[in-house]
């Protein structure tokens, strides 16, 4: 469909967060306004500022044109280029952050995030340096030059939504597998109290190796478990290799990733094989969702012995000198009755927003491009959600 082209210039006003002798830490407290960076967004349309640090209400009017409020999108210009969100509240911008704040009347702001996540961003990360941290050299111009294919505001509005609805599966599916973990912890966390040793209680496989002219691409072979496919849950890499000691992850896995930081994650992706640099934790005895809490304090031990280094590591030997706390044996049957059930809801819950989150990845560009009517996707969306 051939809609009008826009500069983002020309229908936005464009605000960049304050330099950073106007935002120093020394301006944070308790309560009020949160400020976003770019680590905040990638979790969906609205910024995930709970651990954000915060400013007061006269910091933010002092500071006042660096305030994004509620509809305006946000956007790195500094580290993680291409990530975008929508204010849900009144945010205060870190000094790495930039805002559009479009006219309602020609663009729907929901519509805008969409367009960016499927190709404006793309735009940006053309004009960043590659040099050290990422950075946009004048970031405003740069955003402002971004060109937005304007349908009428009806299909705007109408493209939103379908695509809003397969987010809001997703937001539903990820707050039932939290609140999961929440009770998960609440019932194991104060039944942890024989000690013993990490390597004997709990069963550790390394992934293996895998060669890299093997590689192909998603389809072809096998799925490929990397680390970093732990957040995504979404392998973007198969291999058509096969090694001896190779470990199978099927959904509802425990593992670990080995670099930067140690969590261990329930695995709700596809089948798949692990690649190096990330372990498999398991046990017969305690299942996966009491090994997972078992596992929290002596990662976080070893994760705190290695700060002040460039990028941790963890090794074998890390996990032979660490021990774990269990429930005593008599508590374990009936503990297990109770939260195992739990992980698989979660499990089911994570496997779901797998699927929606790929039909909205195949409808977005799709969409945006004008290659399939809104009709056509809300067919699609009503056989997902």
């Amino acid at each position: 469909m051939n809609w009008p082209i826009k500069r983002v210039k020309n229908v936005a006003e464009l605000a960049i967060g304050p330099f950073g002798s106007a935002l120093k830490a020394d301006t944070y407290v308790s309560e009020g306004l949160p400020v976003v960076a770019g680590g905040n967004l990638g979790g969906g349309r609205w910024p995930n500022v709970n651990e954000a640090p915060r400013v007061s209400s006269e910091t933010a009017s002092r500071l006042l044109r660096s305030v994004a409020m509620p509809g305006d999108l946000i956007f790195p210009h500094r580290g993680s280029i291409g990530r975008v969100g929508i204010a849900d509240r009144d945010l205060m911008l870190s000094t790495s952050m930039m805002r559009a704040r479009f006219d309602p009347k020609i663009v729907d702001s929901e519509f805008a995030y969409w367009f960016f996540l499927a190709q404006g961003s793309r735009e940006l990360l053309t004009m960043a340096s590659s040099v050290g941290t990422p950075g946009i050299g004048q970031p405003l111009a740069s955003l402002g030059s971004v060109g937005i294919k304007l349908p009428p505001m009806s299909v705007q509005k109408a493209l939103a939504a379908v695509l809003g609805a397969l987010e809001d599966k997703v937001d539903a599916n990820r707050c039932i597998a939290n609140a999961v973990d929440d009770l998960i912890r609440a019932q194991v966390a104060p039944r942890l109290a024989e000690s013993s040793q990490l390597w004997d209680a709990l069963k550790i496989v390394f992934g293996e190796a895998f060669k890299g002219d093997s590689f192909s691409v998603p389809g072809i072979g096998r799925a490929l478990v990397r680390i970093r496919d732990l957040k995504s849950q979404k392998c973007q890499v198969w291999t058509t290799e096969r090694r001896p000691k190779e470990f199978e992850v099927r959904p509802g896995a425990l593992l670990v990733g080995m670099d930067a930081e140690f969590r261990a994650t329930r695995w709700s992706g596809p089948i798949g094989v692990l690649n190096q640099r990330v372990l498999a934790a398991s046990s017969v005895k305690y299942g996966p969702a009491i090994s997972r809490e078992m596992l929290v304090a002596p990662l976080r031990r070893v994760e705190r012995s290695k700060s002040g280094t460039t990028v941790i590591h963890l090794n074998k030997s890390d996990l032979l000198a660490e021990s774990v706390l269990a429930p005593v044996d008599s508590d374990v049957p009936a503990l297990r009755a109770l939260v195992d059930p739990m992980w698989d809801r979660a499990v089911a819950a994570e496997q779901e927003s797998v699927r929606v989150a790929a039909t909205r990845d195949e409808l977005l560009p799709l969409l945006m491009a004008g290659k399939i009517t809104v009709k056509d996707a809300e067919k699609t969306v009503e056989e997902v959600v």
